[in-house]
């Protein structure tokens, strides 16, 4: 692995004369286990490692500078440390001042250890001398095993044990999470348990400190939607229901299917989960959406499509880019309503604007098939997709119209028991009005209304006046005696 290299690589320098001076330099964004490395290289070679922040002596002259790296280097020798210059590649300076700096310290600690270590997000390409022996390791993506590992060893670090019911192995099934991400969701959510006196550490508050991680970047282009439906609030048909739960199957067991039988090897890219809900409006795509978020204890965000759809060239594939880096950064679940503007058929080119639009649309569809998280489309017709794109999509759900039995459910369901109903059947709404659960939602609420304004109880009449102004909406005018 990457932390035995790393250490057999120091140990070569350490335990040896060498005429030339060893430079590890690991390369991994902030929270990506940089320090972990640093941790097991240093208790495999019997030496401490002391991490000098360079952003921070940026700061001080360059008097002030080299006093503090003489004075750390005296302290290495001292207790047999590796020195370990961290964010190395200062953010915060120009480019060619950023390139002077670093030069100016590699030349310092030339022959003053026999071993130091780097930590930067990206190589650094520096014109090092004959002096350095250089090794870059770059941080891979941690699989769903090792991330499993992590929270195992860092929920005993905690004072309050999991939940009997918080199991590290499901954690690692629904986040996904560097190391520094997992010790700071478990310390959240140790913090959320104790403030509230209870005694172990629930998956609830867990997922409350994974949500502290959100990227701003996210709610810049999107907005978060409350998961507030559970499955006893989805009046679907059987089938439906039965395939919306093989998509958390295709979550929940994806350790077994991707890593310890072995289709990660074959599947390289892709291992995310793409759901297609398409049917009419109203049926109640956005509630699924809402359903399956709360079941793995995720937060789904819709896109907002006027904020990422940009009419200069290139730009909606830099702002994509940015939404689908801060989704994997946030461990959220994306959901694209009204869904065609963005993922519909690609054009016949008759300019160049034609050229480009078919452009970001390849781009996004490249985006969500390398996306390692949950995408939910939400559509009104799915022939406005092309072959393409459905070849990319995990699962595609048919959100139909409500049968009767269906429609018998929300009516009844609609209305709170402290609602006044006065001979009111029901039923027969249901039998002759073939709405979707949405348009029941708004003819009862009409009907509340105006039977509050008669300052009488909800009745067959107001009803009736709702179903037709519900129907009005649509362009289709009900006769008499198909109210009555």
């Amino acid at each position: 692995s990457m932390c035995q290299q790393s250490a057999a690589f120091a140990e070569y320098f350490l335990k040896a004369e060498h005429p030339k001076t060893g430079l590890l330099q690991i390369c991994g964004s902030r929270h990506s286990g940089r320090r972990f490395t640093l941790q097991y290289m240093a208790s495999q070679s019997g030496y401490d490692v002391l991490c000098i922040d360079c952003e921070c002596l940026s700061a001080l002259t360059h008097e002030e500078w080299k006093s503090a790296l003489e004075a750390a280097l005296s302290w290495c020798w001292l207790n047999q440390a590796i020195p370990a210059l961290y964010r190395f590649d200062f953010a915060g300076s120009s480019g060619r001042e950023q390139t002077n700096l670093a030069v100016w310290m590699l030349q310092f600690f030339k022959n003053a250890v026999p071993f130091f270590a780097l930590c930067v997000d990206h190589p650094l390409e520096l014109p090092y001398d004959s002096d350095f022996s250089v090794l870059c390791l770059q941080i891979p993506p941690y699989t769903i095993r090792e991330q499993h590992l992590f929270w195992q060893n860092f929920s005993k670090e905690c004072v309050l044990p999991l939940a009997q019911d918080t199991m590290p192995s499901h954690l690692a099934n629904i986040y996904s999470l560097a190391p520094g991400k997992i010790r700071f969701a478990l310390s959240a959510a140790e913090m959320e348990e104790i403030s509230r006196r209870e005694q172990v550490i629930h998956t609830d508050a867990i997922a409350q400190g994974v949500r502290q991680l959100c990227s701003p970047k996210l709610l810049g282009l999107s907005e978060p939607l409350t998961p507030s439906f559970g499955w006893e609030d989805l009046m679907l048909d059987e089938a439906t229901v039965s395939l919306l739960r093989k998509i958390c199957d295709r979550i929940r067991y994806r350790w077994k299917v991707n890593e310890e039988w072995g289709f990660d090897r074959k599947l390289p890219y892709g291992k995310g989960v793409s759901v297609l809900l398409y049917g009419p409006p109203g049926t109640g795509k956005t509630m699924t959406a809402q359903v399956l978020a709360r079941e793995f204890g995720l937060d789904a965000y819709r896109v907002d499509i006027s904020r990422v759809m940009d009419k200069y060239i290139g730009e909606t594939e830099k702002k994509l880019a940015e939404l689908f880096d801060a989704a994997k950064d946030s461990n959220a679940i994306l959901f694209f309503d009204e869904a065609d503007a963005l993922f519909s058929k690609r054009t016949d080119i008759s300019d160049s604007k034609d050229k480009y639009a078919n452009v970001e649309t390849a781009y996004l569809l490249q985006r969500m098939e390398a996306h390692n998280g949950i995408s939910i489309l939400a559509s009104n017709a799915v022939q406005n997709f092309d072959n393409a794109f459905k070849r990319r999509i995990s699962f595609m759900v048919n959100i139909a119209l409500p049968n009767v039995e269906t429609r018998k459910q929300i009516w009844k369901s609609v209305f709170p028991d402290t609602a006044p109903l006065k001979n009111v059947n029901l039923d027969s709404f249901a039998e002759r009005f073939e709405l979707s659960g949405s348009s029941i939602k708004n003819v009862a609420v009409a009907a509340a209304f105006l039977a509050a304004a008669d300052g009488s109880s909800i009745t067959r009449y107001h009803l009736t006046q709702a179903v037709r102004d519900e129907y009005n909406k649509t362009g289709r005018v009900l006769m008499e005696h198909e109210l009555f």
